[in-house]
C-alpha cells in the first residue's frame, strides 16, 4: 500500500436524530489513488465531495469501511499520517487579529516544523500575498483568504493535497498559477484530491463522479 490512497467499501452516514432519519452520504465507496495521480471529485453539492476530503482528512471517520494512505490506516490519525496531508476547505476561515504570516507560523509549530516561517515567507511570495503577510487577516479579500488556505495546505510540504473548490474566488492569473504550481508539484510523485462541482479547470485529473445523498 505503500505509496498509494486506499479507500475500502467506505461508507459515510449522518443521523438527524430531531426527525429520525440516516442520511447516507457516501454508501460503500472504493478507490485506489497512485503516486502522482490526480482526481476530481465531481458534483453537485450535498453529494458527498466534500464530505469524502474531510473523512480523508481524518477531520470525520467513515461509517463503514477503510482508508489507507500510504500505508497508514485513517482511524489511527497517527502523527506520521498527519505529516503526509495537506487539506483545504471550500470556506476558508481565520482568526482575526492575527496577520497571515503569523498564522502559517503558528500552524507550521503545531505540525512539529522546525522552521516553518521561510517555508511561509516562501509561500506567500508564490501566491502574492508578500505584501499583505504582516495585515490583519480580518482585511483579507475572499480571493485572498483563498490564497492563504492555499498556503495553509501546502504548508508542510504534504504528499497528499486534498482541495476543496480550490479556483473559487481567484482572477484568471491566479488560476493560472495554481494550475502551474498543482502540475509541478503532480510531477514530484504528490497526489492531488480535489472537489468540484465544475470541471473546467481540472484537465487531466481523473473524474469521479459523486450522486446526489440518499436517504434512508
Amino acid at each position: 500500500m505503500t505509496g498509494e490512497i486506499h479507500i475500502q467499501h467506505v461508507s459515510k452516514n449522518f443521523r438527524i436524530w430531531r426527525v429520525g432519519l440516516k442520511v447516507s452520504v457516501i454508501d460503500d465507496l472504493s478507490l485506489t489513488v497512485s503516486e502522482g495521480e490526480s482526481v476530481l471529485l465531481l458534483g453537485p453539492n450535498g453529494s458527498g465531495k466534500s464530505t469524502l476530503l474531510r473523512v480523508l482528512a481524518t477531520l470525520l471517520m467513515p461509517s463503514k469501511g477503510k482508508i489507507f494512505v500510504y500505508g497508514h490506516d485513517t482511524r489511527r490519525r497517527s502523527r506520521a499520517l498527519l505529516n503526509l496531508l495537506g487539506f483545504m476547505p471550500e470556506e476558508c476561515k481565520f482568526h482575526p487579529g492575527i496577520s497571515g504570516l503569523i498564522f502559517l507560523n503558528y500552524l507550521g509549530k503545531l505540525m512539529g516544523m522546525r522552521e516553518p516561517k521561510t517555508r511561509a515567507i516562501e509561500l506567500l511570495g508564490d501566491f502574492g500575498l508578500t505584501k499583505w503577510r504582516n495585515i490583519d487577516t480580518s482585511v483579507y479579500s475572499e480571493g485572498m483568504r483563498q490564497r492563504l488556505g492555499l498556503c495553509s495546505a501546502l504548508l508542510n510540504e504534504p504528499k497528499v493535497l486534498l482541495l476543496d473548490e480550490p479556483y473559487d474566488n481567484l482572477d484568471q492569473e491566479m488560476r493560472t498559477k495554481l494550475k502551474i504550481y498543482l502540475q509541478e508539484y503532480l510531477e514530484n510523485g504528490n497526489i492531488v484530491i480535489a472537489a468540484s462541482h465544475n470541471k473546467e479547470h481540472f484537465t487531466n485529473f481523473r473524474e469521479i463522479r459523486f450522486p446526489i445523498e440518499k436517504e434512508e
